[in-house]
């Protein structure tokens, strides 16, 4: 198991668990500055920064496949099962890219700053956390084209952190500002837990632990790190530590380590079963200190369709960026008028060279993509058919706790009246019994 620590300033490592002082580091390439967000693809070949830009870097060596020119990024976060990367960002957008394509897909527009994003576990719906408090969730096999459900928060707090359960797709955990927690059930659109105020300062980090679907953990700038159970609604462990507010957590695979990037620049290693202090501490040698942590994904098998055969990162890899090694998003491109029958526009910028399209484009979003609409309805398919599956089996959930209720129901009916029946035939034989005495004694 590996984990990611990124730092301020923009330098980015790469640890293997369980910890080691004298183990080599994995030193990434390249460097992005203001680091607020991390991100491991689905099956850990390549990582996300999101600072300034969003650059992409191969896991296992820590070299750079390139950049992305998505500005004033808030989150971000890969697909569960896909190629795409979710970016939002302050301008009131959630820009969807295509990895494959190495370009801009989509562009979501809201009436509030984007302040986080999360995509479920079977990649139907994506959420979007605003700086108003509401939580807007978009249908992915719909292509994002069907009205977006709007949750809002009663607070209106600035929404911190959304996040998706790993066991349940319609069950998503969301944290405030406030410090006010709620588990929803999207499908129903109803709360099913909740836990209000909870930091007394500013709430920044949450996560589902990724082995037992009823504990959620929260982190703040109070210096605490709650641990709740949403099943049973109740606070079951907290800590506070000495060194700092925390900026950031993550769960390992196994389910027994958190770790928290503190406001100190230095990272805590906690053991949730003995929460009560850290077992490590974890520096860097960076002076701007460690902002971001995040243990990889769970391990996974590729998916047929969705990566090449030698990996995510050899196909970013192999489809150079452009030669300023981004993807810049051009608002507008003006075009020069011919003069004497000869064409005085410039040559094509790389960017358009790379995507295989005239500079006539007037922006970066109306770019056509180069993936086959067959493919697109392959992958949609299979989404749907996995969500239908869920669906189905919840449903088939469902309808065994309503029998097994219906029949406890009916075994409590029956023990009462065959309660009242031994009662009765007591009575009788005590009558009876008396009824004979009397007679004796005649």
């Amino acid at each position: 198991e590996r984990l990611c620590i990124a730092t301020k300033s923009g330098n980015v490592e790469i640890l293997n668990c369980p910890f080691d002082s004298s183990a080599p580091r994995v030193v990434c390439q390249g460097n992005t500055p203001n680091i607020i967000a991390v991100s491991w693809y689905y099956s850990n070949e390549v990582i996300a920064v999101a600072g300034r830009k969003i650059s992409l870097i191969r896991a296992k060596t820590g070299t750079s496949l390139g950049t992305l020119n998505s500005p004033h990024n808030t989150d971000i976060c890969f697909s569960s099962k896909s190629h795409y990367l979710y970016s939002s960002c302050e301008d009131k957008k959630v820009r969807i890219w295509d990895l494959k394509q190495k370009q801009l897909s989509n562009t979501l527009e809201f009436d509030s700053q984007a302040r986080c994003v999360a995509v479920n576990r079977n990649d139907s719906v994506l959420g979007t956390g605003l700086k108003s408090g509401k939580i807007v969730l978009h249908s992915i096999i719909e292509n994002y084209e069907a009205s977006p459900v709007i949750i809002q928060e009663k607070s209106n707090s600035p929404m911190s952190q959304l996040y998706f359960s790993s066991f349940k797709s319609s069950i998503l955990g969301s944290l405030n500002e406030r410090g006010d927690v709620h588990i929803w059930d999207i499908n129903k659109q109803k709360v099913l837990a909740s836990f209000t105020k909870q930091h007394s300062e500013v709430a920044k980090a949450a996560c589902f632990s990724r082995t037992n679907r009823s504990l959620f953990l929260t982190g703040g700038a109070d210096k605490r790190i709650c641990v709740f159970d949403v099943t049973k609604q109740n606070l079951v462990a907290s800590v506070t530590n000495t060194l700092g507010g925390i900026v950031d957590l993550s769960t390992s695979v196994d389910g027994y380590s958190v770790c928290a990037a503190l406001t100190s620049g230095s990272m805590q290693l906690y053991d949730l079963r003995q929460f009560s202090q850290p077992y490590d501490t974890i520096g860097c040698s960076d002076e701007s200190g460690i902002v971001r942590c995040d243990y990889q994904c769970s391990k996974v098998s590729k998916r047929t369709g969705l990566v090449s055969s030698t990996g995510l990162e050899d196909e970013l890899r192999d489809r150079p960026l452009a030669s300023s090694d981004s993807i810049p998003i051009p608002m507008t491109t003006s075009l020069n008028v011919p003069l004497n029958g000869m064409s005085t526009s410039p040559s094509p910028s790389p960017i358009y060279t790379f995507l295989g399209s005239s500079p006539v484009a007037t922006s970066f979003e109306t770019l056509p993509l180069n993936e086959s609409n067959s493919q697109k309805k392959i992958e949609a398919l299979g989404t749907q058919i996995s969500a239908m599956q869920e669906d189905f089996q919840q449903k088939l959930q469902e309808m065994q706790n309503q029998m097994i209720s219906h029949m406890q129901k009916q075994q409590q009916e029956f023990n009462t009246k065959l309660d009242a029946i031994q009662e009765q035939n007591a009575q009788l034989l005590n009558e009876l019994k008396n009824l004979k005495s009397s007679r004796s004694k005649k």
